[in-house]
């Protein structure tokens, strides 16, 4: 034995190895309950979400109705369809009352879906009367997803 030196008793544990025996079974408590006590204390560091406006204004809408050619280059809507109830169509059918008829014209479709549908897809369906291959078959390529529906959310109040 060295002098100075004391060894444990047989089947004792030495003071360093009861230390790391504590601290290994404390340890993963203590770090559990500093996350706990953390998360409740700290004030939210993330940044809070902007509100963006929803798609689909119909003065935007409105807008692009009256001025399409200036606004995207494509055909102004104006130019073919009429608004005022009992005016003679122009080139396109009169849509004084498309809000209340859009939802009617293919059964089990919806207004929107079917104004999507006739603004991207003219010739899916033609309104009787009225030729296909006259309205411009290029405004899904000319208008931006919120310019679409911004042009919906007008078409959708006319005759509301």
């Amino acid at each position: 034995m060295c002098a100075g030196r004391r060894e444990a008793p047989p089947g004792a544990q030495s003071v360093e190895k009861q230390g790391m025996h504590h601290l290994s079974v404390r340890l993963p408590a203590l770090l559990l309950l500093l996350f706990f006590l953390g998360a409740c204390t700290k004030s939210p560091t993330a940044a809070t979400p902007v509100a963006t406006p929803p798609l689909g204004q119909a003065p935007a809408g409105e807008k692009l109705f009256n001025a399409t050619l200036q606004l995207v280059g494509a055909p102004t809507c104006s130019v073919c369809h009429v608004l005022n109830p009992g005016d003679e169509p122009i080139v396109g059918p009169n849509l004084s009352n498309l809000a209340k008829e859009a939802g009617t014209r293919k059964p089990g479709m919806s207004a929107k879906t079917y104004l999507r549908e006739a603004l991207l897809e003219p010739n899916t369906f033609v309104v009787e009367g009225y030729q296909a291959g006259i309205m411009p078959q290029n405004y899904g390529d000319l208008l931006t997803e919120p310019q679409l529906e911004d042009l919906v959310a007008y078409l959708l109040t006319l005759g509301e």
